[in-house]
């Protein structure tokens, strides 16, 4: 005989006064992703004290909680081409949600799935937005780009207002990013400057960006900083790196220039794409290098970015 599923009533600590609905539950039920959060409040299966409520929600000491059964399928579900294949845009976008508020998106993008629509594209981010469109008609808005084949998190503007000032932080450089990512083999020194030029290639290679000498056709200075977190031995390195120019495929060639071979279907770079500065964890299956960290300004001036994205601490699979 199957136990049933049991509704709980939570009660407010004094210490959590003040604390918004949405990091109260990243707290006690930290399996609970975001997306499934903002499904749970849309349905009014969440409430406090009775009434409905959103992830920004200010708890205050007393308030009771209504929290629905939560079990294991609740979890973040770490998405690939094949598990979104048969499942609807919107509910895609959904399971991959970070964070949301009136301005923004912050969604995990899975590898293999494009920002935007190309040659032989049916499906992609831009298009799966349609599914958000409001009812004056307004869709959200790209503000960046994160490669075909890279899995991370991608910034999404809700208004035009917010879409302006992120592009402005990316194309003044003042959104500052910071990767990690996982080589095979142990860079010496451990910690350094890359400094080269780069082109992009002819042919096939045309698509990718390689190491030149300076004076070279379309030769591009390029420069990045590294430095090593941890390692296995010699074979494998947690690094840090931080683009200071940012060139196609920068980080990817200059790895290669190092002396760690680049390989696409093994270098997967994730950004993770957010206001403050977070970190991510464990990398996915079969992924042996991976990357992450990006600080950005939140489109409302009024507003402490770090504080205004703190929820999507520990919510990113990475």
């Amino acid at each position: 005989m199957t136990a049933k599923a049991i509704v709980s009533q939570k009660a407010v600590a004094s210490d959590e006064t003040g604390m918004r609905l949405d990091r109260w539950f990243k707290m006690h039920y930290p399996g609970l992703g975001f997306g499934q959060l903002q499904k749970l409040l849309r349905s009014g299966q969440i409430r406090v004290d009775g009434g409905r409520v959103k992830t920004n929600t200010r708890l205050a000491v007393g308030q009771t909680v209504r929290v629905p059964p939560i079990g294991e399928s609740s979890a973040p579900k770490h998405q690939t081409m094949n598990t979104i294949r048969d499942r609807d845009d919107r509910t895609v976008i959904e399971e991959a949600m970070l964070y949301e508020d009136d301005l923004v998106m912050v969604i995990n993008k899975p590898a293999g799935l494009a920002v935007q629509g190309g040659s032989g594209l049916n499906r992609h981010v831009d298009g799966m937005l349609e599914a958000f469109r409001d009812r004056k008609g307004q869709k959200p808005r790209l503000v960046h780009r994160i490669d075909r084949d890279t899995s991370g998190i991608l910034v999404i503007a809700k208004t035009r207002k917010a879409a302006a000032d992120l592009s402005v932080a990316f194309r003044s450089r003042t959104a500052k990013k910071v990767y990690w990512a996982l080589l095979r083999g142990l860079p010496k020194p451990l910690q350094g400057r890359i400094s080269t030029y780069m082109a992009r290639g002819e042919g096939e290679e045309a698509d990718r960006m390689n190491i030149v000498k300076h004076g070279d056709n379309a030769a591009q200075h390029s420069v990045s900083l590294y430095s090593v977190v941890e390692h296995a031995g010699q074979a494998v390195a947690w690094v840090a790196m931080k683009p200071v120019t940012g060139r196609t495929h920068q980080l990817r060639a200059h790895a290669a220039h190092i002396g760690h071979h680049r390989r696409p279907e093994i270098f997967q770079c994730r950004e993770l794409g957010i206001a403050g500065r977070h970190t991510g964890s464990t990398a996915s299956p079969g992924a042996t290098d991976s990357a992450a960290a990006s600080e950005r300004r939140h489109p409302r001036r009024d507003r402490a970015a770090a504080a205004a994205y703190a929820a999507i601490l520990g919510g990113a699979r990475i």
